[in-house]
C-alpha cells in the first residue's frame, strides 16, 4: 500500500485556502518507466467590479471530467475537464455557461481574451433570446454560419489508466484558438458577450502563484515549480478557476515513497521565497491528507490524518516560534478562563474560534515574544500581560465571592503559610485556586493600609490550628518536632529551675554557718 502525502497550508488573507492534490503516474526516465508525483493546485476568483482585481474565494474540490448539460453539447463537450491530469503543453483557457444579449436577438456575437490568446465566436439560434448556451448547437464561426470548435473543454481520447506514460499532449482538452504559452502576471482577461451584468468586463488577475516545497522523511526539501495551464471560465457564475501543476523534482535514485508533505502556499509573481516564514506560518495552518485520482473516482474524501502523526508533523516546524496573532488581551482573557475550569477545556477554546492546536501556537508565540523580550532587558510585555490576567481574573469572580470574610480568609491563609498542601487546603475548603487568588489578593490589599485588619488577620492566624492532614510529611514531622523541643522545653526549665532552688538554699546554709 503506497503512503498517503500530508499537504500543509497556511491561511491565505481572509481565510481562502487552495484546493490541492496529487496524481501519480509512470514517466519514463533513462528508457525505463519509474513512479512520479505531480502535485495540482487549484484556485478560484470571483468576477470583481469593473477595474479591480478579481477576488480569491474557495476552490471547489479537485475534480474529474464533468458532462456538459447545456443544451445543444455533444457527448464529447464537458463542462469541467479532470483535474487529474499529469501536465499539459499549453496554458488552456475554457469557457462554459451562457453568452448574454442586451436585447433580445437571434445572434449573440462573443469573445474573449488574456494575454497572446483572443478568440471570437457567434451565437445563433431560431428566435431572438437574451443568453444562449455555449454549445456546439448554438456555436458559429463570426460569419454566423459556419460551424467551429467548442469554446469549453473538448473530452480527449480515453486514456489506458492512471498509470499511463507521462504524455503531456494526451491531455489537452482546449480547441487550438483557445492555447497560449503562458499567462503574464497581473494579466487582465477580456470577456464581451460573456457576462450576465456588462456587455464587456475587463478582469484584472492577482499576480499571485502558488509555491510548494516537498519534504522527504529525511527532512530533505525539494521545491516543486508550479505551472498555471488552465484558466477555467464560468460565465452565469462569473467564476474562475486556476488550475497549476508541477512534477516533484525527485533525483533518479530517490523513491517517490519518501516524500511525506508538501507545503502550499500562494505569493506574490517574482516575491522572494521565505521559507522559515512560510513555516512559521504554517504553525497556524491545515493539513490533510493529499486527495488523491482514486478518491474522486470512489467518491470518497480521505481519510483523516492520525492523531500522532498530525502531532509529529506539526511539532517538525516548531524551530522558530510564529508572531503572536491573537491580541494580548485576548491571549490573558482566555488564559484566566482556562484557569477557572468552570467549562472544559475544549469549550472554552471553541468560545474564542479555537482548538487545543490553535491554542498552543498562540500561548507559544506570546511566551516567546514575551520571553525574547524580558532578555532584551524589556519587562513592559510580562507585566502588561499580568495587569491583563488579573483584571480578566478579577472580572470573572462569582456573585458570592464578595461576601466572603475575614473568618473564611485566616483558615487557609494559616494553613497555606504553615506549608499545608495548596490542592488539599483548597479541596478542604471547597474553593478554587481562582477564587483563592481573588480572596487573597481582596485583603492583602485592604490589609496593606489598614493596620488593624492587618494585625487582626496575623492574630486570628496565630491562634488557628491547621488540620495535620493538610500538611505535607515533612512539615508535619516538623511540626512535631518543634512541639517536642517545646516540651523539652519546659522540662528543662523545670529541671535548671530545681538545680537553682537546690543550690540556693545551699548556699544560704552556708552563709548561716559562717561566722
Amino acid at each position: 500500500m503506497v503512503a498517503r502525502i500530508i499537504w500543509g497550508q497556511p491561511e491565505i488573507e481572509g481565510g481562502v485556502r487552495l484546493s490541492s492534490g496529487v496524481m501519480r503516474s509512470r514517466s519514463p526516465t533513462g528508457g525505463a518507466a519509474r513512479d512520479s508525483i505531480v502535485l495540482v493546485a487549484k484556485a478560484a476568483l470571483q468576477f470583481p467590479p469593473e477595474g479591480e482585481e478579481a477576488l480569491l474565494i474557495p476552490p471547489p474540490p479537485l475534480s474529474l471530467d464533468v458532462l456538459s448539460s447545456l443544451s445543444g453539447a455533444t457527448e464529447s463537450e464537458l463542462a469541467y475537464a479532470s483535474d487529474f491530469v499529469p501536465g499539459k503543453p499549453s496554458v488552456e483557457v475554457l469557457v462554459t455557461g451562457h453568452a448574454y444579449a442586451e436585447e433580445a436577438a437571434h445572434r449573440i456575437d462573443a469573445s474573449l481574451g488574456v494575454g497572446a490568446m483572443h478568440r471570437s465566436f457567434t451565437l445563433v439560434a431560431s428566435g431572438p433570446a437574451t443568453r444562449l448556451p455555449l454549445s456546439s448547437a448554438y456555436l458559429r464561426d463570426t460569419d454566423g454560419k459556419r460551424t467551429t470548435a467548442p469554446v469549453g473543454p473538448i473530452r480527449p481520447p480515453p486514456r489506458s489508466g492512471a498509470r499511463e506514460p507521462l504524455n503531456p499532449d494526451a491531455h489537452s482538452y482546449a480547441s487550438p484558438s483557445q492555447r497560449l504559452d503562458t499567462i503574464p502576471p497581473d494579466a487582465a482577461l477580456e470577456l464581451v458577450g460573456l457576462s450576465p451584468r456588462a456587455r464587456r468586463r475587463v478582469i484584472r488577475l492577482p499576480d499571485l502563484t502558488p509555491m510548494a516545497i516537498a519534504v522527504s522523511r529525511f527532512g530533505d526539501d525539494i521545491p516543486i515549480s508550479l505551472t498555471c495551464d488552465t484558466l477555467w471560465i464560468h460565465t452565469d457564475e462569473e467564476r474562475l478557476v486556476l488550475v497549476w501543476r508541477g512534477p516533484i523534482p525527485l533525483p533518479p535514485t530517490t523513491d517517490p515513497a519518501t516524500i511525506e508533505r508538501i507545503d502550499l502556499w500562494l505569493a506574490r509573481a517574482g516575491e522572494p521565497v521565505d521559507v522559515d516564514s512560510v513555516r512559521r506560518r504554517l504553525q497556524r495552518g491545515v493539513f490533510a491528507f493529499a486527495v488523491e485520482e482514486a478518491d474522486v473516482i470512489e467518491g470518497r474524501a480521505p481519510p483523516p490524518i492520525p492523531p500522532e502523526q498530525l502531532a509529529a508533523v506539526r511539532y517538525a516546524l516548531w524551530e522558530e516560534s510564529p508572531e503572536p496573532a491573537l491580541p494580548l488581551e485576548a491571549y490573558a482573557r482566555i488564559s484566566a478562563e482556562l484557569m477557572e475550569k468552570r467549562e472544559s477545556r475544549a469549550d472554552v477554546l471553541l468560545h474564542h474560534q479555537l482548538d487545543e492546536d490553535a491554542w498552543t501556537v498562540e500561548e507559544r508565540a506570546w511566551l516567546e515574544w514575551m520571553g525574547a523580550a524580558a532578555m532584551r532587558g524589556d519587562a513592559q510585555p510580562a507585566k502588561e500581560y499580568g495587569d491583563l490576567f488579573l483584571e480578566a481574573q478579577e472580572a470573572l469572580a462569582g456573585p458570592d465571592e464578595a461576601a466572603r470574610t475575614i473568618d473564611d480568609y485566616v483558615p487557609i491563609k494559616a494553613a497555606m503559610d504553615r506549608g499545608a498542601d495548596p490542592t488539599k487546603v483548597l479541596a478542604a475548603f471547597t474553593m478554587t485556586l481562582p477564587e483563592w487568588l481573588r480572596l487573597d489578593r481582596r485583603f492583602s490589599t485592604l490589609a496593606a493600609s489598614d493596620a488593624a485588619l492587618r494585625a487582626e488577620i496575623e492574630a486570628k492566624s496565630r491562634a488557628t490550628s491547621v488540620d495535620p492532614r493538610l500538611l505535607d510529611e515533612d512539615e508535619s514531622s516538623d511540626e512535631d518536632d518543634e512541639d517536642e523541643d517545646e516540651d523539652d522545653d519546659d522540662d528543662g526549665h523545670d529541671a535548671r529551675g530545681d538545680e537553682h532552688d537546690d543550690a540556693g538554699e545551699r548556699r544560704e546554709g552556708e552563709l548561716e554557718e559562717t561566722p
